[in-house]
């Protein structure tokens, strides 16, 4: 049976640190792999999500607050792209 909570945290909603946690595990391997053809370990990805998820709460006061930056032309996976682009320096 499904039950409905009384009251919810709007301002760190569970669905969309999960959905950011994902996308930036999807960017991250995609990054070092277009780059260094390297595929890192979980612990490596695990702590670069910390990081970067750390800087996304820093920078856009919550992970709610990301959605405020997507558009038509930009979607979520592209804005996160765009941040793992930035935080990551990674050169061939």
């Amino acid at each position: 049976m499904w039950y409905k909570k009384s009251q919810e945290d709007k301002s760190n909603p569970v669905y969309e640190e999960v959905l950011i946690r994902f996308l930036l595990e999807q960017a991250i391997r995609f990054k070092y792999f277009n780059t260094q053809k390297y595929n890192p370990s979980n612990m490596e990805i695990n702590r670069h999500v910390e990081n970067i998820l750390r800087y996304i709460k820093d920078t856009y006061n919550g992970v709610g607050n990301l959605r405020n930056h997507v558009t038509k032309e930009k979607q979520m996976k592209d804005v996160i792209h765009d941040i793992v682009d930035k935080k990551l320096n990674l050169k061939r």
